[in-house]
């Protein structure tokens, strides 16, 4: 397959969906992942979501859009390893997320919760988590959490420009490396 548009998971195995075989541009629609995908070929994956969590080991993809038709709640965690930009339209995970992009962007824009999280992208992180209570990892050349309101598990930040514009409460530690633009207004502690 190439090009699949109807509803449900699409999976080579239970739980699985690994095919060496498969590569180029992969679009699954509005298709669920399974917990485990391997699409090292893929250029590009699009689908719907992973409401049970993921891992997806996809090195060549220049692409992952998992982009349901409404923002989706996830209870598991994700983790992702890409080559190029990953879009993530959850709103919230229960478990950890980490997402490596080695060479593009991670935008994260309705999500408002999750886990531990960890971040690494080439460029532009942006990421609408609107609390810190479990730690956030987060190294990009731009990093946006400009919804945080509060940090209480620890936030570790390396990029040229930060925008913490919402951040009003830091409850526990906040490092931020190699910045040369900095956005705090809102910190009153």
């Amino acid at each position: 397959f190439t090009s699949v548009t109807t509803g449900g998971v699409i999976e080579t195995a239970e739980g699985v969906l690994d095919d060496p075989a498969i590569s180029g541009d992969v679009n699954l629609g509005k298709l669920d992942l399974p917990p485990q995908v391997a699409l090292n070929a893929a250029t590009s994956i699009t689908a719907g979501g992973a409401p049970s969590g993921v891992t997806i080991n996809a090195t060549a993809a220049t692409a992952i859009n998992l982009v349901d038709t409404t923002p989706f709640e996830v209870t598991g965690s994700i983790s992702i390893t890409a080559k190029g930009a990953v879009t993530l339209n959850a709103k919230s995970i229960t478990g950890t997320l980490t997402i490596v992009s080695t060479g593009g962007s991670i935008a994260l824009n309705d999500l408002t919760s999750a886990g531990i999280i960890s971040l690494s992208a080439s460029t532009t992180i942006h990421a609408g988590i609107t609390s810190n209570a479990s730690g956030t990892t987060a190294s990009g050349s731009e990093v946006h959490l400009a919804s945080l309101a509060s940090n209480a598990g620890g936030l570790a930040i390396t990029a040229t420009a930060v925008d913490l514009s919402s951040l009003a409460t830091n409850a526990s530690t906040a490092t931020i490396n190699t910045a040369t633009s900095l956005s705090l207004p809102a910190l009153t502690h």
